[in-house]
């Protein structure tokens, strides 16, 4: 089951991400965006990663990468191995 809850919270220090392949901060916070938007609306199954990565044409360490940016932004998303987030 995925649940993803909004908190508060504050972090120091500025966050980049590292990719290979060249993405505009624009189109991260634009995937950003569309990665929370697709888990809020499938709240009680699990998504692959897979799944995400062919929805949003994206590799696996760059959507690693907007899932992490994403919790340090105060989202909780929960994922178990080998089901998805």
């Amino acid at each position: 089951m995925l649940h993803i809850y909004r908190e508060p919270r504050v972090y120091s220090g500025a966050s980049c991400i590292l990719c290979k392949v060249v993405i505009s901060l624009s189109d991260i916070k634009e995937l950003e965006r569309k990665v929370l938007k697709f888990l809020f609306n499938h709240p009680w199954e699990y998504v692959p990663g897979r799944v995400l990565q062919g929805l949003f044409g994206v590799d696996h360490n760059t959507l690693q990468k907007i899932i992490n940016r994403l919790r340090r932004k105060g989202f909780i998303i929960f994922s178990h191995r080998r089901k998805g987030y």
